[in-house]
């Protein structure tokens, strides 16, 4: 069921200390303020009551994420990065730097950290690697790659020194982020009818699969599943995800499930070992800005600029052994019904 706040809603993420939306519309010249708010852990489903709120001036933030290690938030305003944190019940800005330089419209389309390493894509076609410093805090760009594309989306590997940009020329480029060079590129399809482009790509837990998600200008969105090996990557599977195109993805800690917010208001959860979709509810009646899994991965929080914010229960799947174990108490159940049906006639 979906519940309203006195804003439109850009970006949000679930923290071990509450839940930090950011909210906006134009500034105060237009009649609403940016801020940035920590509201605390929902009841019954409802964010009530700020703990802290940060105003923003005329910055939004958006596309808001953390990768669950370091106690870091971060994310854009327009071709800026960001990176916030929170400590002692209050939001405060850890960084400002500009990251993306395109000629026309410049904005930064995604962030991602990893140890002590942040890296910046946008519309201007290049990823900046930057070094994380600490004491003070600060990051210092090392070095840079152009992929002569628009980028989309930026993901670490678990646990090799590789990274996977989904860019705007139909590839997928994963590079190794150490020696910052491209070491493998995913195609879409050579039958591309629907011009599909790739959206987001996200590399599993568990090393060994990665989902792309892929566009067209209007229409359905489609997911793919690759397969890696040792020296290749295979895809194995592709499915509809939904009738209109996808506008954010999430992994949820554990990278057991996969989380979308759709243009038609639409958000689903995807469970990454079963590659099904698992649960999907229409939770806005406009475009989903953010979504984010609670700490336990068993709500999707997501957020529209309709005002509204929404929570998707997670459905778990069950094992054979939970159906197993229902069936033969069932049978149990009944063989005691009938025996004491049985009793009472004789």
């Amino acid at each position: 069921m979906k519940k309203y706040l006195d804003s439109p809603i850009f970006s949000l993420v679930c923290l071990p200390e509450g839940i930090l939306v950011s909210c906006g519309g134009g500034g105060k010249r237009f009649g609403l303020q940016n801020y940035l708010a920590l509201y605390p852990k929902p009841v019954m489903g409802q964010l009530k009551d700020p703990i802290y709120q940060l105003d923003l001036g005329d910055e939004i933030y958006e596309n808001l994420k953390t990768n669950y290690k370091a106690p870091l938030v971060y994310g854009n305003s327009e071709d800026h990065c960001v990176v916030i944190y929170v400590a002692d019940n209050q939001i405060h800005k850890a960084a400002k730097f500009k990251s993306d330089f395109a000629i026309k419209e410049p904005y930064q389309n995604d962030v991602v950290l990893k140890d002590q390493y942040l890296v910046t894509g946008g519309e201007d076609g290049v990823i900046k690697f930057w070094n994380v410093q600490s004491n003070p805090m600060d990051f210092i760009q090392n070095g840079q790659l152009d992929v002569q594309a628009k980028i989309h989306s930026l993901d670490f590997h678990p646990s090799q020194q590789l990274l996977i940009a989904a860019c705007d020329d139909y590839e997928c480029k994963i590079i190794n982020y150490k020696d910052q060079r491209i070491v493998k590129k995913l195609s879409i399809a050579t039958k591309n009818t629907l011009d599909l482009k790739f959206h987001t790509a996200i590399f599993s837990q568990d090393d060994t699969t990665i989902f792309t998600f892929k566009n067209p200008l209007r229409g359905a969105s489609y997911m793919t599943v690759w397969q890696m090996n040792r020296d290749t990557i295979t895809a194995t599977k592709t499915i509809k995800l939904h009738n209109h195109p996808i506008i954010c993805v999430r992994q949820s800690r554990e990278g057991m499930y996969l989380g979308a917010g759709f243009a038609d208001g639409y958000t689903k959860i995807f469970n990454t070992r079963y590659h099904d979709v698992e649960a999907e509810q229409l939770s806005h009646e406009m475009v989903v800005k953010g979504v984010s899994f609670s700490p336990e991965s068993r709500m999707l929080l997501s957020g529209s600029v309709d005002f509204t914010y929404s929570f998707l229960p997670n459905v778990r799947p069950e094992g054979w052994f939970s159906k197993f174990s229902k069936f033969w108490l069932g049978i149990m159940f009944i063989a005691y019904i009938f025996t004491f049906i049985l009793d009472l006639f004789n």
